[in-house]
């Protein structure tokens, strides 16, 4: 069974799936590209948010980060 959030747009608990999506940050004055994930919402489509999302989005910038460095 899939797992559900709630939906700011749809305003109810809805299922979503996660996507890759390019994201853009300028370190040191350099721009790099990483991907990251994103939640979408089913019903409409929209981004909602999911728990722990923002940190595992960190982390992997992180570690993407330490690969084009090294």
């Amino acid at each position: 069974m899939k797992e559900k959030t709630f939906c700011p747009e749809c305003r109810r608990e809805t299922t979503y799936r996660m996507q890759h999506v390019p994201y853009r940050k300028l370190i040191g004055g350099k721009e790099y590209t990483f991907e990251i994930s994103r939640a979408i919402c089913d019903t409409c489509g929209e981004a909602v948010g999911i728990h722990g999302l923002m940190d595992a989005n960190a982390r992997e910038v992180e570690s993407q980060y330490r690969l084009c460095t090294h």
